[in-house]
C-alpha cells in the first residue's frame, strides 16, 4: 500500500470518510477516489442530482 493511503487513512480529515457509522458514502469509495484512471467520467450535480458526464 502506498504511504499516501497510509497518511490519508491516518489523517483526521478522512476520519469521516473511513466511518462504518456514516453509510452516506461507502468506505471502499474512499479507495477508489485515490485510483488515477479508474473512471472515463466524473460526476456532476445539477439541481441535486448526479449527472454522468464522459471525459
Amino acid at each position: 500500500m502506498p504511504k499516501i493511503i497510509k497518511k490519508l487513512e491516518n489523517h483526521p480529515g478522512c476520519e469521516w470518510f473511513l466511518d462504518h457509522n456514516k453509510p452516506l458514502f461507502p468506505i471502499e469509495d474512499f479507495y477508489l477516489s485515490l485510483e488515477l484512471d479508474k473512471f472515463n467520467f466524473f460526476p456532476i450535480v445539477k439541481n441535486s442530482l448526479i449527472v454522468r458526464s464522459d471525459l
